[in-house]
């Protein structure tokens, strides 16, 4: 008897959601903590099946393979599955499900315990959501980056006179073919370099006229 209650006591005191189920998946025992997550008490659901009420249609097969496996291999086995509550909410529960053999060496009872990872899932996928938006916009504004400068390089095509355009350490940002063709070098090799290196060309060019 002192067994039984120290058993009963740890159960109770459990953070976690415990579930004590036979292998045909009739509710044995629950804890207080299950009895909260899922808004039934022990008295109304004992004897009953999770298959039928707590678990919605889709998950049925699934947590009966597991209950199968964990009979073929004697392992313990880890899953998610969707929990229906009584005020129909749907919590995502992260569950170890262990086992107690009987006098045989068969499993006579299947013990589940749960975790409810409802809002760090819905965390991660906020999370991932961001990330993904995040990329996106950079993606585009590249691409729209891009756009603007293929348009500023045609409008300083279009003028006949020499354009560059550098910043304030004298890298070049831009220039027309004029320029390049002052400097006998192709625009492109030149953008990110610095106007320093070509200083030579233009002044040598300035003195033969």
């Amino acid at each position: 008897k002192n067994e039984r209650n120290f058993i009963d006591t740890v159960l109770q005191t459990s953070g976690a959601l415990v579930q004590v189920v036979d292998t045909k998946g009739k509710i044995i025992r629950v804890n207080r903590a299950f009895e909260e997550a899922v808004g039934f008490r022990e008295a109304e659901i004992a004897n009953k099946y999770i298959w039928n009420f707590l678990v919605s249609s889709k998950e049925r097969p699934v947590l009966q393979r597991i209950f199968t496996e964990l009979e073929r291999s004697g392992k313990p086995i880890q899953h998610e599955n969707e929990v229906i509550t009584q005020n129909g909410q749907v919590r995502l529960i992260a569950w170890t499900n262990t086992f107690l053999k009987g006098e045989g060496g068969s499993i006579d009872l299947i013990i589940a315990t749960g975790l409810d990872v409802t809002e760090r899932k819905q965390a991660e996928l906020a999370l991932r959501e961001a990330k993904d938006h995040l990329e996106q916009r950079v993606v585009e504004r590249t691409q729209e980056l891009q756009q603007s400068w293929e348009t500023l390089r045609v409008m300083l095509d279009a003028i006949p006179e020499i354009a560059v355009l550098f910043d304030r350490s004298g890298m070049i940002l831009a220039a027309n073919q004029a320029f390049g063709s002052l400097t006998g070098n192709d625009v492109v090799t030149m953008i990110g370099k610095n106007m320093r290196e070509y200083m030579p060309a233009i002044l040598e060019v300035k003195s033969r006229g």
